[in-house]
């Protein structure tokens, strides 16, 4: 046998632990997610259609991630895009209006939908 060279540290505990447990740990987990389990990841329609919405328009998030949300009754809700978002989170929050647009992406819990407001239809009282 073969005398341990000076300053050369012996292959200790952890390496065999790596060896004998993690790494085939972590192959499985990577077997696992090639497998082709739900990644939730679901790519954008080529058509959105058009809808009319009615919900509570508020924001969400902190500068300067926050979002423009209308949260409905029915669907969930959605980030609003568009050229009205900048009108509606001034003068329209915490109220309850019905929008005009296209639905670009399907909510989907904790997902928000997305949807571009093209136009306000009517404003209800709060």
């Amino acid at each position: 046998m073969l005398a341990r060279q000076p300053g050369r540290p012996r292959r200790g505990r952890a390496v065999q632990d790596f060896r004998t447990i993690i790494f085939p740990l972590l192959w499985a987990m990577f077997l696992g997610g090639c497998a082709g389990g739900d990644s939730g990841a679901t790519p954008l329609p080529t058509e959105s259609r058009s809808v009319v919405i009615t919900g509570v328009v508020s924001v969400k998030g902190s500068s300067p991630q926050a979002v423009l949300v209308i949260t409905t009754r029915e669907s969930g809700s959605y980030e609003i895009i568009g050229e009205i978002t900048r009108d509606l989170a001034k003068n329209y929050q915490g109220a309850v209006v019905t929008l005009e647009g296209r639905v670009i992406r399907e909510p989907a819990h904790p997902r928000l939908g997305c949807f571009m407001a093209k136009g306000i239809r009517s404003e209800e009282p709060f």
